[in-house]
């Protein structure tokens, strides 16, 4: 159960680490350098990945009730570091400034980038050399690192799909019940 929980929870920033992967590879104009925009949200989804695994194996050798929540509420806290150092902030302007900001929405969304759209369809931003930028974003049209850290993406989104977000809570519960037959 507290495998199944952790998952739940860690599942969120999985995906938003994915997201933001996806939206600096689409988007590299948007960033100064979007090497490094790509390299933060592999970097939250491995970490979060790598948490849990190391959770799965700490409670799937635990022997006693008490020792897989105590190391469950260890692993929990470590998982919900970056929350705690957030809370911490004792700076008030600066943490009303961070919060006042989230809340106007300076981070508005809009569909720039469509795999349903036409090949031709253009979208309403313009590059610098002032022609409005292809709405589709192709494999043809991505250089050459791009490309490369496209298929991560695409290969760690596959393994998010079918195995993290389905299936580890399906194998943890399967293990949880089949290690003790075996030992």
């Amino acid at each position: 159960m507290c495998a199944v929980i952790l998952h739940l929870s860690l599942m969120d920033d999985v995906y938003f680490g994915m997201q933001m992967m996806k939206y600096s590879l689409n988007h590299t104009y948007m960033f100064n350098n979007w090497g490094l925009a790509y390299l933060q949200g592999l970097q939250q989804a491995l970490i979060a990945t790598i948490v849990e695994t190391g959770n799965l194996a700490i409670i799937l050798t635990s022997i006693y009730p008490v020792e897989i929540v105590l190391n469950f509420i260890s692993v929990a806290i470590v998982a919900e570091f970056d929350s705690y150092v957030y809370d911490s902030i004792r700076n008030e302007g600066c943490k009303t400034l961070l919060e006042e900001k989230v809340n106007e929405h300076v981070f508005k969304f809009r569909h720039t980038t469509s795999k349903r759209c036409e090949k031709n369809e253009a979208s309403t931003i313009k590059d610098s050399f002032g022609v409005y930028r292809p709405l589709k974003v192709t494999f043809e049209s991505r250089n050459g690192c791009n490309r490369c850290l496209y298929i991560v993406y695409k290969v760690y989104r596959c393994w998010f799909v079918s195995l993290y977000f389905y299936f580890m809570p399906f194998l943890v519960i399967m293990l949880s019940i089949t290690l003790p037959l075996l030992l």
